[in-house]
């Protein structure tokens, strides 16, 4: 991905994709299945998916963010939306105590329709606070 993102309080932006996410009563989640290819069922045109977004600012972050996590494919050599969710705002949460980093998780569901796209072609789940790209993903769909 090259240079560190510019967004000022951000430490860390990891995304995973996942075949489901679970979340316990306190909120901790639990990536099930981390994958990288999709196979797949036989006869069908949808694929279902998760990604799993984890955000970590510097302490004292306590602005408004927005967050939007986005399937992208190339076509005809320029890199095209798919699918995307719509924005998530969010504040960074400080469970444990104000002066450490803060924190913010999110789930994304993905049902992709296939039926128009080059899976021979490697697709791209990307995440993006305030405008920049700060994580992504690779992902293959296979029949």
């Amino acid at each position: 991905m090259g240079a560190p993102p510019s967004t000022p309080s951000l430490l860390a932006a990891n995304l995973l994709l996942c075949e489901s996410v679970l979340t316990e009563d306190s909120g901790l989640r639990t990536a099930v299945r981390i994958v990288t290819h999709i196979r797949l069922a036989a006869g069908s045109d949808t694929a279902f998916f998760n990604s799993l977004t984890i955000l970590t600012s510097l302490p004292g972050d306590h602005d408004q963010h927005v967050l939007k996590v986005q399937m992208k494919g190339e076509d005809a050599s320029q890199w095209q939306v798919v699918t995307e969710a719509p924005d998530h705002h969010f504040v960074y949460g400080y469970k444990q105590d104000l002066r450490d980093p803060g924190g913010f998780s999110l789930q994304t569901k993905f049902a992709v329709n296939v039926q128009n796209l080059d899976l021979s072609k490697t697709f791209f789940v990307e995440a993006w606070l305030d405008g920049e790209r700060v994580a992504h993903a690779p992902l293959r769909l296979l029949r």
